[in-house]
């Protein structure tokens, strides 16, 4: 084992010091997109929240004005379905319901999925090594 073996060796561990690093960047990455993802829709679900609380509000004031609980259930019911169809209300509440927390993780799979057969190659060729030590 001499000299060049050593000097072989330090550029592999370099280069796989290397390729760990871009794994990991391109993983923060994928993270980073999601993320950014799930603020625009919570942005536009504000919206549909700010409809939703004046859709509560007028339900509200339909019960104060009116005392008696059937009529006010009649009034409340043509108030949210002039049509008699309540399915886009429902819609909007499962959309809001959906995306109300801050999980980003079903969204990764769409910006993973590009770069999943490159991610899985890199771990594959590198061999990971326990005792690497990545610099930031």
């Amino acid at each position: 084992m001499g000299k060049q073996h050593r000097q072989e060796s330090s550029a592999i561990d370099r280069a796989r010091g290397h390729l760990a690093e871009m794994f990991i960047r391109r993983i923060s990455t994928i993270h980073k997109r999601a993320k950014e993802e799930l603020e625009q829709i919570q942005a536009r679900q504000r919206q549909k929240l700010e409809q939703l609380a004046a859709t509560l509000d007028g339900m509200v004031q339909i019960l104060v004005q009116e005392p008696d609980d059937q009529e006010a259930g009649s009034l409340i019911r043509d108030y949210l379905s002039p049509d008699g169809n309540l399915d886009r209300l429902r819609e909007t509440c499962a959309e809001v319901q959906a995306t109300g927390g801050n999980n980003y993780l079903p969204l990764i799979w769409k910006h993973f999925k590009s770069h999943r057969s490159l991610l899985f190659r890199l771990s594959h060729f590198s061999n990971w090594n326990p005792r690497l030590r990545i610099a930031h």
